[in-house]
């Protein structure tokens, strides 16, 4: 399958020519020239990747990149790529703040732009298919098992991997975050897992937002700790 990138900018010659380039170099590329109708095309067309202009009509670079992290699906975390004329520091630190993950300068430069691309493809594709999403963290008052990726029956078998070589007379949480896909069923089971561990204490912290709904309805079952963040979590061991 190829990997699918969208362009957005209101000068319809750059788009054209970023079109060709990519798709010769076998890429799928989609085009629009504003703002608000980027929003609309990210929803049906689900890009790997974003590139994104700043000085457009309606509604600025800026704008959609913040509206783009503030999406409640895999959306937010498209890599975004801003390409602007704007080439002073302080635009550069405007755009990161916004969720920009890169910022190049036009005029283009298309091997440049290329390797960008490549660059965050390939991050993408390694976290996707990553198996060994289960970390173990020891500290001072608990031990943190660091839950991220894919939420299926490997990272099931990690969790019980690892909770089952630890001391139980220490505090437990259970850290879940940068979730990729999640299968129903096998939260329902990690949660009765974890309930049944005989730890001094559990407690759950789900940074994302899809995910925490989910938990939150099978975690509150229990009458177990929920957090939204690991901070929040920590704070609470004793």
């Amino acid at each position: 399958m190829k990997d699918k990138v969208l362009i957005v900018d209101d000068d319809n010659s750059i788009c054209l020519l970023l079109k060709n380039f990519f798709e010769i170099k076998g890429l799928k590329v989609e085009t629009v020239d504003n703002g608000y109708f980027a929003l609309k095309k990210i929803k049906e067309f689900k890009p790997d990747l974003i590139i994104l202009d700043i000085m457009m009509p309606r509604m600025d670079g800026y704008e959609v990149c913040s509206k783009i992290r503030d999406m409640e699906d895999e959306s937010a975390k498209t890599p975004i790529i801003i390409m602007s004329a704007l080439n002073n520091l302080e635009n550069v630190k405007k755009a990161i703040a916004y969720g920009a993950n890169d910022y190049i300068i036009k005029p283009i430069k298309l091997d440049l732009i290329l390797n960008k691309i490549q660059k965050y493809l390939d991050v993408k594709k390694e976290k996707t298919n990553k198996t060994d999403n289960v970390l173990l963290e020891i500290t001072e008052k608990a031990y943190i098992v660091d839950i991220h990726g894919p939420i299926n029956e490997i990272t099931y078998s990690g969790i019980q991997k690892i909770t089952n070589s630890l001391e139980t007379k220490k505090f437990i949480i259970f850290f879940f975050h940068d979730i990729t896909e999640v299968e129903v069923s096998v939260v329902r089971n990690i949660i009765d897992y974890c309930n049944l561990l005989k730890f001094k204490d559990k407690f759950f912290a789900v940074e994302d937002t899809n995910f925490y709904n989910l938990a939150e309805v099978v975690i509150r079952k229990y009458n177990l700790k929920l957090f939204k963040t690991l901070i929040e979590a920590y704070e609470k061991v004793e």
